[in-house]
């Protein structure tokens, strides 16, 4: 079993159920396929996901974005938080 933890965060009201649930599915599964532990950083075991569907632009506009928020400053200098 791994211990590497991904927690995601919705921090709106604009995602359905359905989708909460792909992106809690998707932590799990790289949860499994990432192996190795991390040291916390604060409260954050791992890595923190703050997920939100925004409005971004119109149709046929920018269909998502992601990227890290928050970088380890010492050791692997690997994010433990993002935004998708």
């Amino acid at each position: 079993m791994s211990e590497f933890n991904i927690e995601v965060n919705f921090t709106d009201g604009n995602l359905t159920v359905s989708q909460q649930a792909v992106f809690a599915d998707a932590a799990e599964r790289w949860s499994e396929i990432i192996v190795e532990d991390l040291p916390d950083v604060g409260q954050i075991d791992d890595l923190l996901i703050d997920a939100s569907a925004p409005f971004i632009d119109g149709n046929g506009g920018i269909l998502g974005q992601a990227g890290p928020t928050a970088i380890r400053r010492f050791g692997s200098s690997l994010p433990y938080r993002g935004v998708m």
